[in-house]
């Protein structure tokens, strides 16, 4: 897929954002698309991105409007607070919001892919997440921007792990009741 046109790797992410849609069901709110289908990653994931030469670990998401309603752009964020460890340094933990910046209308989804969580607070910063050199445990919110509150219903807030070695089989992904 790496050297087709990126008209087709957006057709094939929707392809499989649809399936994926298709096997798990729609909640009737704001909520994170989760799948643990064996055939698929699970959703959301932490995987060490081929698209970046240096296989820095990413996060992979996907927002879904499962309400009756028009949602506006910038009402809702992911919150990622990432707990890992690295080759250079045994405790490191971000706290990121990243914003879903587009109106979603209902059954819309939207993907936040590539979304990088060790973004270093100074430059001297050692807590960079490589393949092979970093572990760790994620826990994934979806919040409302106006209040800073986690959004109430099924499927709002995660918690995954992974390995250093970037074994899809070993990733764990499960929802937190709220």
């Amino acid at each position: 897929m790496a050297n087709q046109p990126s008209i087709y790797r957006v057709l094939s992410k929707a392809v499989f954002a649809v399936s994926i849609l298709l096997l798990t069901g729609c909640a009737g709110n704001m909520h994170i698309l989760h799948s643990d289908e064996p055939a698929l990653h699970p959703i959301p994931f932490v995987s060490a991105s081929s698209e970046n030469p240096a296989n820095r670990f990413e996060l992979a998401a996907i927002v879904v409007n499962g309400t009756n309603s028009n949602q506006p752009a910038n009402r809702y964020a992911l919150r990622i607070d990432a707990y890992y460890s690295t080759a250079q340094q045994h405790s490191c933990h971000k706290t990121r919001d990243v914003d879903v910046y587009v109106t979603l209308a209902p059954g819309d989804l939207f993907e936040l892919d590539h979304v990088r969580f060790d973004v270093p607070n100074h430059p001297q910063s050692t807590c960079h997440c490589y393949k092979n050199e970093c572990s760790g445990l994620m826990w994934i919110t979806l919040i409302r921007q106006d209040n800073n509150q986690q959004v109430q219903g099924e499927l709002t807030k995660f918690g995954t792990t992974w390995t250093a070695s970037d074994d899809k089989s070993e990733i764990q992904t499960w929802e937190m009741q709220n």
